[in-house]
């Protein structure tokens, strides 16, 4: 029974990552109505969805800080590049 809990939580895990839809500005009452028909989802209760949905929000929080869109290092790039000293 544990293994199947474990592997369900992982599985959680591994899907919120990998979902399109996934970002640090979704809320938990939104991802609820979101993946409330999901398999992954639904394996899990209630607490450890939750605390498992801010883990991987933290995640992705800190991949979107390391991604930064192409357009945005452009403009950096730009308009700070007389501030840089070669």
């Amino acid at each position: 029974m544990r293994l199947k809990a474990r592997k369900a939580k992982e599985d959680l895990e591994k899907f919120l990552l990998q979902h399109e839809e996934m970002t640090s500005t979704l809320r938990f009452r939104k991802a609820e109505k979101l993946y409330e028909d999901c398999e992954e989802w639904m394996a899990v209760g209630d607490r450890d969805r939750k605390e498992i949905f801010e883990d991987v929000q933290h995640e992705v929080t800190k991949r979107e800080k390391v991604n930064i869109p192409l357009s945005e290092l452009l403009y950096i790039m730009l308009h700070f590049e007389r501030w840089v000293v070669l």
